[in-house]
């Protein structure tokens, strides 16, 4: 429509009426100008809707003026203002209290690569200018300025040399020619400006080259020599090179005619330039005075113009060869550029650069994709990112039908294709656009190309078609390296996968092993959720953000809406991320089941950023290939959580749940699981207690591992218990055991075990020993540590084994160690604990707990693995017990009351003894951390020549194990060492005679 009403227009002021009324309908303008462009100023040439005082204001103004009309001519590019205050800003004169109007679109006219003048519109009130406003402003000046292209050829006469020729390709290419020659040409071209103005007897001669614009080339006299150009139109060079021009003109009318460095002009003689046939400017001689030109004055111009058509020749043809030659060699630096690259970004880079030489691009991009990687990559050179935007949806959709492999957009195309984001691209000047398609066998490219509205595009689309085909190759090279470096890393990828995740049979630590192995090297984000019963559960998470990892671990397991996101990704490979939490970061969920033995293991679930287009390690194929590979890993770590749960528990019913508990005697107990591969170990131990004043402890050890030795454990343990009750000594609890081993099967088990009885109080009491084929128990007495008993046979070896029972005295704070050989054959290399565990012994602390954590510390600081079972036992005789209580809370507002109270009933007649003591304790209790907490018991022990104040607790049987390198559990299904017994806090005595 806008098109329609242009090309309506028969005059300047009917131009201006038709583009006001057309901006008003559809933007609401209040007002419209035209300027011109005449010489180095700007003139009105129509208006409607200005005041005629601000039209007579800015009639003429000068290019240099500070005005958005002479910055549009300068720049080539429109001007919007829709905020008054930087109108007023950048243009003061302009301001809103000076013209009433406060917005603004200055638009340029242009016509082929010349600007004929600038179409104002003006608005009464400050608005933003959306995009298809912009495109519709911009599209009207492209009309206006071919209408006024049209009325401007139609003032001049026929012989004026039309657009039409000078929009001829032919005649283009070869003024461009002429023009890069003239420099080469210029001794030739003086020499036959000299000689002409002799001949003719001329005031001035000068040399024109017309192409889009009147340049002058050379000249002699007082005409011009090469300066700027001109409007095509003004100079009577350009009658002369039309095909029904004069070539003379003896009198004054040729006044107005002449350019105006030859004003006054009275005559002019013009012979026209050729070069290759084709006439490309005029050798013209004018005088100031009215003459008749001889016919042998222009028979010698017309011999000057030609020799200077032959150098011009001559001299563009050896131009040609060079720009050619230059071409090759850009070429092949291209061709080189584009090999070396390393990466398509690169590749796109040079390409694009390349492009951006071409002679009328404003601006590329160029979109390159490979389906098998799944690369996509895109990338622009252009000014501003809106034209880079636009380029993008061009380079991004095939340019045609099916067998069209590249396409020419006219404005009206571009205009189809984008709508309103096409008006950045005419913004700056892009009146045409190229989609060239770049052929590869691996990869899919397309290159879109802006281009100025030129009448001889040709050249322009050879070259691109040139370059397409380089980038087309250059992305297939690059494509090869890239999916061999893809296939690469993927397999170094499973192969590093594999091996981390087969580094570990411990189902927590796989799991979180699968997550990190994912992140970042597959996706942004992985988690890990295993198949229950009751349905998927969260098992573990990794995420790039550890504050986002933190999130998902505390909101994401339990929340039913993702687990349908991550279930849903099973049956659709890739799931958008709409629905999931902007905190998450995540554009798409992918999930991939995880299936072992023919059952569902559960699922991994990554969470991908946005993409960048370029290839990732995460295909379909590895994912499934790594799925695989962790399925397998973690059935077979749940299979063995699953033994080891059975080991344990079957571990745990094999030792005492819990030691009792004698007021008189410290006991502590330890016991730690060697490798669980190995299977369930035949370590024990037990106390009981027969009597007030009788009490039995035992430590075994039934040789092997497994179903066979655990169940000889049980029967030893169980055996001992019974016959020990029954009132058997140490010697005759042996002999039983060995009895039973041998009845109960013909499979030759054996065992080793210990049996101590203590006889007495605490104060005073006797020890009595037998030990069959055991590492014989540790005495600790006076800072000095010896092994008691003596050695026997192995249970279930001899039909008649002879056990010996040692006895001897304990008195107070003696430390009897009973331990299985596991502590002593510890490890380091070929280097075994042994004879380290008397020194660990002797210089441990004085309670039955302080000996074993010492011992196993030792133990732990010297073995370099732990391939058996150690199992420990130790009992010191406290004193004996006059009195006791428990208390709840040792830090609880009653205690030290409560305490006093035992101390001074008990005490009563020990009147100093009795207040050291509550001295001490007072002290001691206020010294007490708030962090222990729980019941403990207070008692009162007398002991040869002093009495003792013990504070002690039984140890927590979930508590930590000091010393212990993993955790202390005792659950059963996760028993990785156990400690029994009792812990004393604090132990304060004082003498008798005090």
């Amino acid at each position: 429509m806008v098109r329609v009403a242009c090309s309506a227009a028969l005059s300047l002021d009917e131009l201006v009426t038709i583009a006001v009324a057309q901006a008003k309908a559809a933007t609401r303008a209040a007002a419209g100008i035209l300027f011109l462009l005449d010489g180095d100023e700007l003139v009105v040439a129509a208006g409607d809707g200005y005041p005629a005082e601000l039209m007579n204001t800015w009639s003429r103004f000068a290019l240099s003026a500070d005005t958005p009309a002479s910055s549009v001519v300068r720049n080539r590019r429109a001007e919007w203002f829709s905020d008054p205050a930087e109108k007023a800003r950048r243009y003061p004169d302009q301001a809103p209290k000076r013209t009433g109007f406060n917005a603004l679109a200055a638009l340029p006219i242009n016509s082929r690569r010349s600007t004929l003048g600038v179409l104002g519109i003006s608005f009464r009130h400050p608005r933003e200018f959306a995009p298809v406003e912009r495109l519709f402003l911009l599209m009207l000046a492209d009309q206006v300025g071919i209408a006024l292209a049209r009325i401007l050829d139609a003032g001049h006469g026929d012989g004026v040399l039309h657009r039409t020729r000078l929009a001829d390709p032919v005649r283009r290419r070869a003024v461009t020619d002429a023009m890069s020659a003239v420099d080469a040409a210029r001794a030739t071209i003086d020499g036959a400006t000299a000689l002409a103005r002799t001949i003719c007897d001329a005031d001035r001669v000068h040399l024109s080259l017309i192409g889009d614009e009147w340049t002058p080339a050379a000249g002699s006299g007082a005409a011009p020599g090469s300066g700027p150009a001109s409007p095509v139109a003004v100079p009577l060079c350009a009658v002369t090179n039309s095909p029904h021009a004069p070539l003379t003109i003896a009198a004054s009318s040729a006044a107005g005619r002449l350019p105006a460095p030859c004003g006054g002009t009275e005559t002019y003689l013009g012979a026209p330039v050729s070069v290759r046939g084709v006439v490309v400017g005029a050798l013209c001689v004018c005088g100031g005075h009215p003459r008749a030109w001889s016919d042998r004055q222009r028979e010698l111009m017309d011999v000057l113009a030609a020799g200077i058509g032959t150098e011009l020749t001559l001299r563009s043809r050896a131009a040609r060869e060079g720009r050619l030659l230059r071409s090759v060699e850009t070429r092949t630096r291209l061709r080189d550029r584009l090999a070396a690259a390393g990466s398509v970004s690169q590749v796109a880079g040079a390409l694009l650069e390349a492009v951006a030489d071409v002679d009328g691009v404003v601006g590329a991009a160029v979109t390159v994709c490979d389906e098998q990687a799944g690369m996509r990559h895109h990338q622009a050179r252009c000014s501003d990112s809106a034209v880079a935007a636009a380029l993008g949806v061009l380079a991004a959709q095939p340019p045609g039908p099916d067998g069209v492999l590249n396409r020419s957009l006219s404005l009206s195309d571009l205009i189809d294709e984008l709508l309103g984001d096409a008006s950045p691209l005419v913004e700056i000047g892009a009146r045409r656009a190229e989609l060239v398609r770049m052929p590869g066998r691996l990869t899919t490219g397309w290159l879109a190309v802006a281009l100025e509205d030129r009448a001889d595009t040709e050249p322009a689309r050879r070259d691109l078609i040139d370059l397409a085909h380089l980038g087309g190759v250059a992305f297939d090279q690059t494509a090869m390296q890239e999916r061999h470096q893809l296939a690469t890393g993927r397999a170094a990828f499973l192969a590093a996968a594999s091996a981390h995740l087969e580094a570990s049979l411990d189902i927590d630590e796989t799991l979180q092993r699968m997550t990190r192995i994912a992140v970042p090297a597959l996706a942004e984000g992985c988690l890990v959720f295993l198949a229950d019963p009751g349905g998927l559960r969260l098992a573990a998470a990794s995420h790039l953000d550890i504050r986002v990892e933190k999130r998902i671990k505390a909101e994401l397991g339990a929340d039913p809406a993702f687990l349908r996101i991550a279930e849903s990704a099973l049956a659709e490979p890739v799931a958008t991320g709409d629905d999931l939490p902007g905190w998450l970061r995540a554009e798409r969920v992918r999930s991939t089941p995880l299936r072992g033995r023919g059952r569902l293991v559960g699922l991994i679930t990554l969470l991908d950023a946005p993409s960048d287009g370029l290839p990732h390690l995460a295909d379909d194929t590895l994912m499934a290939d790594l799925a695989i590979h962790a399925a397998i890993t973690i059935d077979n770590a749940l299979l063995y959580a699953k033994r080891s749960a059975d080991l344990a528990a079957l571990q745990y019913r094999l030792l005492p749940p819990r030691l009792p508990l004698l007021p008189e005697f410290d006991v502590a107990a330890h016991y730690q699981a060697g490798d669980r591969s190995l299977d369930v170990g035949g370590d024990f131990y037990d106390v009981i207690t027969l009597a007030e004043d009788r009490r039995v402890f035992m430590i075994g050890d039934v040789c092997g591992r497994g179903a066979a030795a655990a169940s000889i454990t049980g029967l030893a343990r169980a055996v001992l218990r019974t016959v020990i009750q029954e009132g058997a000594s140490p010697a005759q609890a042996l002999q039983r055991l060995n009895e039973a081993m041998r009845t109960a099967g013909d499979r030759g088990e054996l065992c080793t075990a210990v049996v101590v009885r203590i006889d007495g109080r605490g104060d005073e009491c006797h020890l009595t020993a037998a030990v069959g084929g055991h590492p014989l128990p540790l005495l600790r007495r006076a800072g000095d540590t010896t092994e008691i008993g003596r050695h026997g046979p192995m249970l279930g070896l001899l039909a008649s084994p002879v056990f010996h029972e040692v006895s001897l005295p304990l008195a107070g704070d003696d430390v009897v160690l009973l331990y299985t050989d596991g502590i002593t054959e510890s490890r380091r290399g070929d280097e075994f604990f042994g004879s380290r565990l008397v020194t660990a012994v002797t210089e441990a602390g004085q309670s039955a707990e302080q000996v074993i954590t010492v011992a196993m510390d030792r133990v732990e600081l010297f073995r370099d693995e732990s391939n058996d079972d150690i199992a420990m036992l130790a009992v010191r005789p406290r004193g004996r017990s006059l009195a006791g209580i428990e208390l709840p809370d040792l830090t609880g507002p009653s205690a030290q009351p409560a305490v006093r109270a035992l101390i001074s009933r008990v005490l009563a007649d020990h009147e100093a003894a009795r207040r050291n003591l509550c001295r001490r304790l007072a002290v001691l209790m206020t010294l007490v951390p708030p962090s222990v907490t729980g019941p403990v018991h207070v008692g009162v022990l007398k002991l040869p020549g002093r009495w003792r104040v013990e504070i002690t607790r039984v140890i927590p049987p979930d508590g930590p194990v000091a010393g212990a390198r993993g955790p202390s559990r005792t659950v059963p299904g996760a028993l990785d060492q156990v400690r029994h017994g009792m812990q004393v806090m604090a132990s304060i005595e004082v003498v008798s005679a005090s």
